[in-house]
């Protein structure tokens, strides 16, 4: 049934994903896929990495859009979120971009980020980890509607926002590392 859901999942992803060409990238849609970070670890201060639970979800991210054309990668500059994405990154030969948040510039943020985007990635797909409470506002920003709130113990769930060159963005909500939770 998982290998399944990846397979149809990695069909949707190829779809929608840009063709090479600067022309044709133009007319593709962008596609965006927003994850929250893996579980971090309780006990390493301000800045935690992941647990072996997170590493392997990290590893699960892989495997759920690794066939995706990934053209761009960021992330806050949380450990957490950086190694959530570095499995994806390697794979994909992609740095990390890190674009930093805080409570500070919480209310700015997810729209600058939208913003950096579709002004910096048209036509592309990239892919976005961040938190609980930015991955709602993030998807928000992006034109892909309303998410619920993402609580503490969620960590399966992402959003693709698919936005196309005209009309309106559409979001698909897809799981993975679902065997985690076993």
């Amino acid at each position: 049934m998982c290998y399944l859901r990846y397979t149809l999942f990695a069909l949707c992803l190829l779809l929608v994903a840009p063709s090479p060409g600067l022309a044709q990238k133009e007319a593709e849609p962008t596609v965006v896929i927003v994850i929250r970070h893996a579980e971090k670890a309780a006990d390493q201060g301000s800045d935690p990495g992941l647990t072996e639970k997170g590493l392997h979800r990290a590893q699960a991210l892989l495997e759920a859009v690794g066939d995706a054309a990934v053209s761009a990668i960021y992330s806050s500059q949380f450990k957490r979120t950086q190694d959530t994405v570095a499995p994806l990154a390697e794979h994909h030969g992609v740095p990390i971009t890190t674009m930093e948040v805080s409570g500070a510039n919480l209310s700015t943020y997810p729209q600058e980020l939208a913003d950096n985007l579709l002004q910096n990635h048209r036509g592309e797909t990239v892919v976005v980890v961040n938190h609980s409470n930015t991955v709602p506002l993030i998807v928000g920003a992006l034109g892909g509607g309303a998410v619920p709130p993402i609580t503490e113990e969620e960590y399966d769930d992402f959003f693709i926002v698919i936005i196309p060159t005209d009309g309106l963005a559409r979001t698909i909500r897809a799981q993975y590392g679902l065997g985690l939770e076993e």
